[in-house]
């Protein structure tokens, strides 16, 4: 059995302040390897953005908190 070198990639955006009535941000990220989705996720900010620089930093910010955690499990499954 032979295995190929994967690659994850990795999508990320935020609408900052999206939500009216509480002025709160919306992130998502989405990973992949190979030709499939592997984790993904699309949530409402828990605080309030003043920028939408914070808002894309905040949402960068659990994106790669993901991705350490799925490249962890992917080198623990070898």
């Amino acid at each position: 059995m032979t295995w190929e070198r994967v690659t994850v990639h990795g999508y990320t955006d935020v609408d900052w302040a999206s939500i009216v009535s509480d002025r709160r941000s919306i992130s998502g990220f989405m990973f992949s390897f190979g030709n499939g989705v592997v984790s993904w996720s699309n949530k409402k900010q828990p605080t309030i953005a003043l920028s939408n620089i914070e808002a894309e930093y905040r949402g960068a910010t659990i994106a790669t908190c993901e991705v350490v955690w799925l490249l962890k499990l992917l080198s623990d499954l070898g």
